[in-house]
């Protein structure tokens, strides 16, 4: 079973639900040196990265490479583009798609 306080968290997307999730999950303690921010705006991935000491990744497949837990936090309209992006690095790595709000394994 994998534990939450083991993984490295992958988020793909820099919007304002990695934002909340982010500081949601910092805020219980959880260590930010283990969470990776992707996003296609680079002022928002800056912004995470100097507010919640993440790490800015810099595409989405470096993101997810070392990721354990991927949480997807792009619009429905992007999620298949982004998908494929992903999927060579994404093999055995359980994903949350937070607008489908479900578990997936890849």
């Amino acid at each position: 079973m994998l534990s939450l306080l083991a993984s490295r968290i992958a988020f793909v997307g820099g919007g304002k639900m990695t934002r909340i999730l982010a500081d949601a999950i910092i805020n219980h303690q959880y260590p930010s040196q283990q969470i990776v921010v992707s996003s296609l705006g680079q002022n928002k991935l800056m912004s995470l990265a100097a507010d919640f000491k993440v790490t800015a990744a810099q595409n989405n497949s470096e993101a997810v490479r070392d990721a354990n837990v991927v949480v997807m936090a792009v619009k429905p309209k992007d999620m298949q583009g982004v998908a494929r992006e992903i999927a060579k690095n994404s093999t055995n790595k359980k994903a949350v798609d937070y607008f489908n709000s479900s578990w997936h394994t890849y």
